[in-house]
């Protein structure tokens, strides 16, 4: 490789935190490309420059920082180009010396700043790759020359999230990494059990600007697994769930608890008992007495609307504190088979819900979840193919043996699910275009599934829906599927 593909040094303004992070991505990721010559035993290495209002444009360079700390980035970029939450990616040729290129990656945070890399890395490096005779290069990307470009990006939905559970998180860290690498800011793990090493789950999400809410049953009742509960005296639910809450969550440093009451089912009453009324009944009382004890605690209430279709009234009567997010609300995306026909409502029926969902609680927070992904082998019931965790246990640590196991029995099911997502994304892609407008993005939208081992195309399309659907269908379909980091199959 010519001294000329490795005159190339990354300016960074601070190692720490998500800008530490970003200089951490950009340097894995370019030096794929630039630190090894294929078949040589040679070792290269990308020198990185703390910027001093000294420093010199005397390579191609890569500037990471934010406008405030970066003398280079205010020289070519104006504050008000860089949107509030948002990133700016620039790559130019050096004015000064036109052989030389400029790569600007900033943002309004050290979180944006790392999205910036993410934007250059994902979706402006694979079309610099070079195609010959129809075969990729991508190796020949740092040979040049680099096309100009600009890109500045925002999120169009405030909260983008998962709910996932525990069991199959085989390293918490890549899937973490993962995350951040889609610029999802919000993660739900339930568990029988808290893991041993919740804490250190907690602080590295927060190293990559993720929130973490620990998900337990408030009085789960699910149509398959039905627990006997007194709905004369939820009183006794309410003190078991506070204790639980101060045993097992309260000392750790997370961002909020998730819970399910009740509602998981397609019956509309229990005993003469109507669900809606029940859980609303129940929830008011419980959050009430935690949120007077914890006044900041973010609580969410996973809330299936089999249950309370048609009795909504009391669903709004939940505790505006409470953010409720809502599932199973009707056709796909909202269905885990785009073909289902459970709910027995079409696309237009749904969004027709949604709506109404949203207009439910003014003022209050609210969320969704989209599904149509790998979930839980559910069939435990009838085949014992599910082992609930028995105990407190080590979440997301295993071995490199297990995780290439796991890829392999679930690899051809995630192409049924893919498959699901071509013919049928459209429907969440107006799905989410329908709820911005509806909410200008204050919404907290979501996917549940359990995502391990890679990033899926159906889960890379969904988080890029939930940062920018404002780009036509094909565009993002496009954007998406020429990721390197893209699992298609």
């Amino acid at each position: 490789m010519s001294d000329r593909i490795r005159n190339w040094k990354v300016l960074y303004n601070s190692y720490t935190g998500m800008q530490k992070k970003a200089v951490e991505l950009l340097y894995k990721e370019i030096g794929t490309q630039y630190i090894r010559d294929p078949g040589v035993y040679l070792h290269h290495v990308i020198p990185c420059e703390k910027e001093t209002p000294a420093t010199c444009l005397d390579k191609n360079v890569f500037v990471l920082g934010t406008w405030e700390e970066s003398p280079t980035i205010q020289r070519f970029i104006k504050r008000e180009e860089i949107p509030a939450d948002g990133y700016l990616v620039k790559v130019m040729a050096n004015p000064d010396n036109p052989d030389l290129h400029i790569v600007i990656l900033t943002g309004d945070t050290y979180r944006e700043v790392f999205y910036a890399v993410v934007d250059f890395i994902d979706d402006y490096a694979p079309k610099g790759a070079v195609f010959q005779s129809h075969l990729y290069y991508p190796a020949k990307f740092m040979y040049g020359p680099w096309p100009d470009y600009y890109r500045a990006s925002a999120p169009k939905i405030k909260t983008r999230s998962i709910f996932t559970w525990g069991h199959p998180i085989n390293d918490y860290r890549e899937y973490i990494e993962n995350m951040a690498r889609m610029r999802l800011n919000q993660l739900v793990i339930w568990n029988d059990f808290v893991p041993l090493n919740a804490q250190d789950v907690v602080d590295y999400a927060h190293e990559f600007g993720i929130e973490v809410l620990w998900g337990f049953s408030w009085g789960w009742y699910s149509g398959r697994n039905k627990r006997d509960i007194d709905f004369a005296h939820l009183e006794v639910l309410t003190k078991e769930v506070i204790e639980q809450y101060e045993r097992e969550y309260a000392h750790l440093c997370g961002d909020g608890i998730y819970f399910q009451s009740f509602t998981e089912t397609s019956e509309e009453a229990v005993n003469g008992v109507v669900i809606a009324q029940a859980v609303m009944d129940f929830v008011n009382a419980t959050s009430g007495k935690l949120l007077a004890k914890y006044p900041n605690l973010k609580l969410q209430f996973g809330l299936h609307a089999t249950s309370v279709v048609k009795t909504t009234k009391y669903i709004a009567q939940v505790d505006p504190r409470v953010e409720i997010v809502w599932e199973d609300c009707g056709a796909f995306p909202f269905l885990y088979e785009a073909v289902d026909i459970n709910n027995g409502m079409n696309f237009e029926e749904t969004s027709e819900f949604v709506q109404k969902i949203i207009d439910l609680r003014p003022g209050a927070p609210v969320g969704m979840y989209y599904k149509g992904q790998m979930v839980m082998e559910w069939g435990a019931w009838e085949y014992g193919a599910f082992g609930h965790q028995t105990g407190p246990y080590v979440m997301g640590v295993t071995s490199q043996e297990t995780k290439e196991e796991d890829l392999r029995t679930n690899r051809t099911i995630w192409k049924s699910f893919q498959s699901d997502w071509i013919v049928y994304g459209k429907n969440a892609y107006n799905m989410t275009r329908m709820v911005l407008e509806k909410t200008d993005g204050n919404v907290n939208v979501g996917m549940a599934g359990q995502f391990s081992g890679k990033i899926w195309y159906s889960t890379a399309f969904t988080a890029q829906l939930l940062w920018d659907c404002s780009e036509e269908y094909e565009a993002i379909v496009d954007r998406v599927c020429r990721r390197q980091n893209l699992q298609l199959s």
